[in-house]
């Protein structure tokens, strides 16, 4: 082969052109391909662009990270990129300058990065297939040591199928040997998914619009959808919209087609103009003037252009989402656009209308609930720069939207904010670094602001919108606190529901008003027990134990998703009968039980069982909003953002048990929880009423929520926190160990440890641990875990990063058994 000749054979300078990219794996660095100029102009090749390339012994999708550039170093083992969709970017500008944030602050792979900013699907894995170019058959036929290789001869195979031609494992050193003589070209086995969802449309050709109709004179059905399609407003029609003017619309086409008067063409989906839907606007509100000084103070901030923001502390019911929908529009009259992030879109279908109903066609929706092409479409209608607003739960802060000028963070206290898996990043951080970069306006709202947003207000960092009545001028419900430790001696047993709540439910039901109750544990039974030996069915890969389910009758673990039929003996001492039984209660026995209790009403539940479905959840919602359902039984879901006028009572059951969690931040949490359930109640014409049933009646978070007072919770809260030197006073990592072998993690997180130890006085660092997690075991890898606390930020990153990579390089274990996980919120 002649010098400098590549696989597709053809002729390269001493110097290739190369491109960057990054790939979908642990590993933070790019990587560097040659391009094959015979099939790509290396000035088309630009940051953004998806490729598929050879990675190892597979087929990735990646995307380039810079433009195509040439190198004066020697490039002998890089290897060529398979294809490129050029003519468009799946990563949009400012959506990779704010990856690249991630990968420094957050310390991640820039491929993941990637691949958590797009849809779905657009960076999958492609099985491999390798074939001969022409030199490599030259070679074969003339080099006595081309039997392998000549197992191609016969057409493309993957590695397998070659290994079972050849009838030896063909070594991944002599494949890339080959690959760099020029002797192989590899492609997928099958037709790569398109990045952006296309669809296949109608055209009339020119002799379409221009020909003689009696040409069709004894064809009157093809003659008519002709003359449809020459009056249709739009230059093509889909398929779906044709079948639906003509019962064999798609026959009719066909035939069309044959005589040259129309063309099917294959085009994306966002170039299609949208259907313009009628909506109809929801009434008009008049501002309250809390209201109006906060949409004032909002929109003063749009006008000047530039990064601001503001934390909006509202009661609940204050009329927040009003003032969010007002300023998303004064943002559009600027030409500008909007993102409004809300914890869980899919569960709360009144605030996802009341927005449709606002912005119409403007509006998209990214979140996780909707189908992969559903999901990708929206995105490529985003990135095509039809929409102007989008409403999307966590990943939708990666929406491109090019113009930004307002970014809502809804509930911007929520946990669900901060993605546990992964890339564990803040939404709501996120939020503010994207807005800074685009000069935008932030809104962060909240009935119970996190203490990281209060601290930030309070050293100025954001400015404060208080919002403390609610809009409709109901007042707050009134909340009583039953103390269940009384309740167990009156009652003589362990009660599910107090008499106080048994009857305020009744009351509530027969006054044809309805009813929330919150149990935030799903199941039917929290474990089961042995009553001879004291053994707890536990799951055999996590260390937890199952809990029971009473709609298929077997017991399942919440974290690895293990399930099993009840035993009908103790699986450690073979105790039976009467010796097993079951203790704890879920969202499951609490419903069943009051079905009992009230079998004249309808009661529904809303938790993560009951959302295998897709729209599952919405639909629930949906018939409690038309009252259909009386009594709405649910873990945290039915805690947010949710506005039910009808609903006058809510039940809040074993409040306490957030309390028991591992977490400096537990009692945040439960006041966050019984604040936020309890603001659905009263939201109508009727006062509100909340039961709280607790063991612990005297803990500040019950006693504060219970009192509506933020205030004083945040007094008592705060100086507990910088006490004892957690967020938001200290920067925090946790790092954690995992591995199938026991002593393997421990070692590691033991040997990080004492190298940090070595450093912790120069740099003012606190070190926890290495301890074994809360939960020690999950998906049968033992985890250890190391919390640092710093009151330097940028020395504690540069350290747990050095010391993370030092351990790996080491050899100690691999790198993605360490989870680095920057300002944690979890710690079980």
């Amino acid at each position: 082969m002649p010098q400098g000749e590549n696989l597709f054979g053809e002729l390269e300078s001493n110097e290739p052109w190369l491109v960057e990219v990054a790939l979908p794996v642990p590993l933070r660095q790019s990587f560097t391909y040659k391009i094959p100029t015979r099939d790509y102009d290396p000035a088309d090749i630009v940051r953004g662009l998806r490729v598929l390339v050879p990675f190892r012994s597979k087929l990735l999708n990646g995307v380039t990270v810079g433009d195509a550039y040439r190198s004066g170093d020697h490039h002998p083992r890089t290897r060529f990129l398979v294809s490129c969709e050029l003519g468009h970017t799946v990563l949009a500008p400012e959506i990779y300058e704010l990856i690249d944030w991630m990968t420094r602050y957050y310390r991640a792979p820039i491929g993941e990065a990637a691949k958590l900013a797009l849809p779905p699907g657009i960076l999958n894995e492609k099985e491999i297939q390798f074939a001969l170019t022409e030199s490599g058959r030259d070679y074969i036929e003339t080099s006595p040591d081309g039997v392998l290789l000549g197992q191609l001869a016969g057409g493309p195979a993957t590695r397998r199928e070659w290994n079972l031609k050849a009838k030896t494992e063909i070594k991944l050193e002599d494949i890339r040997h080959w690959e760099d003589q020029g002797f192989l070209r590899i492609h997928a086995r099958d037709q790569e998914k398109e990045s952006i969802p296309h669809i296949t449309v109608v055209a009339l050709t020119e002799a379409g619009h221009s020909s003689d109709l009696d040409a069709l004179s004894r064809a009157v059905k093809q003659r008519e959808v002709l003359l449809w399609l020459r009056s249709y407003p739009r230059e093509v029609v889909t398929y779906r919209e044709i079948n639906e003017a003509f019962s064999n619309g798609t026959a009719m086409i066909a035939q069309l087609v044959k005589r040259g008067l129309c063309e099917k063409r294959r085009i994306p989906k966002y170039e299609l103009v949208f259907n313009q839907e009628h909506f109809e606007p929801d009434e008009i509100k008049t501002l309250t003037d809390e209201q109006q000084n906060a949409f004032d103070q909002i929109v003063a901030s749009l006008e000047e252009r530039s990064f601001r923001s503001f934390l909006v502390f509202g009661v609940t019911g204050a009329g927040k989402t009003e003032v969010y929908l007002r300023a998303i529009q004064h943002c559009l009259e600027q030409g500008r656009q909007a993102l409004f992030l809300v914890p869980e879109i899919a569960l709360t279908p009144l605030m996802h209308r009341r927005i449709r109903d606002r912005f119409g066609e403007r509006l998209a929706i990214l979140h996780s609930a909707v189908g992969m092409s559903q999901r990708s479409e929206a995105w490529a209608n985003v990135l095509a720069g039809k929409v102007d607003v989008v409403l999307g739960a966590r990943s939708g802060i990666f929406a491109p939207l090019p113009r930004l000028g307002l970014v809502i963070v809804d509930e911007e206290h929520d946990q669900s904010y901060k993605q546990n898996d992964g890339i564990r990043y803040h939404a709501r951080d996120l939020a503010l670094v994207r807005a800074k970069m685009a000069g935008a306006t932030v809104v962060l709202g909240s009935a119970t602001p996190s203490l990281e947003s209060w601290q930030n207000y309070h050293n100025g960092r954001h400015g404060l919108i208080t919002l403390t009545k609610r809009a409709t001028r109901a007042p707050l419900p009134a909340v009583e606190v039953v103390d269940m430790c009384d309740e167990f001696k009156a009652q003589r047993r362990r009660p599910l529901l107090s008499r106080r709540l048994r009857e305020t439910m009744r009351a509530t039901l027969e006054a044809g008003h309805q009813v929330m109750i919150l149990l935030n544990r799903r199941g039917y039974h929290s474990f089961l027990l042995c009553r001879k030996c004291g053994h707890v069915e536990m799951c055999r890969q996590c260390e937890v134990s199952l809990t029971y389910h009473r709609t298929d009758r077997h017991l399942r673990c919440h974290y690895c998703g293990e399930s099993r039929a009840v035993p009908e003996a103790c699986s450690a001492c073979g105790a039976s009968g009467a010796g097993l039984q079951f203790f704890g209660e879920g969202t499951q026995q609490i419903e069943e039980l009051i079905q009992k209790e009230f079998p004249e009403f309808v009661v529904d539940r809303l938790d993560r069982d009951r959302l295998s479905a897709r729209e599952a959840g919405q639909k629930i919602l949906e018939k409690f909003e038309n009252r259909e359902t009386h009594i709405l039984v649910g873990t945290q879901m039915i805690a947010k953002g949710h506005d039910f006028p009808n609903v006058t009572l809510v039940g809040i059951l074993n409040a306490d048990q957030g309390l028991r969690i591992p977490d400096f931040r537990s009692a945040e949490y439960v006041f966050q929880l019984i604040t936020q359930v309890a603001g659905r109640s009263g939201r109508g014409e009727n006062p509100g009423y909340v039961i709280i049933q607790t063991y612990m009646p005297d803990h500040y978070s019950i006693v504060h929520a219970a009192n509506h007072d933020f205030l004083s919770f945040l007094g008592k809260e705060i100086r507990y926190r910088e006490h004892l030197f957690y967020s938001p006073f200290a920067y925090m990592i946790n790092i954690m160990v995992t591995h199938t072998d026991d002593q393997k993690a421990y070692g590691a997180a033991q040997w990080m440890a004492a190298q940090l130890g070595r450093q912790k006085d120069r740099n003012r660092m606190v070190i926890l641990g290495p301890t074994k997690a809360p939960i020690g075991k999950i998906k049968g890898a033992f985890r250890y875990q190391i919390v640092l606390k710093s009151g330097e930020r940028t020395s504690l990153h540069r350290h747990a990063d050095a010391v993370v990579e030092a351990c790996v390089a080491w050899g100690m274990i691999a790198r993605p058994a360490v989870i680095l996980d920057i300002d944690p919120y979890q710690f079980f």
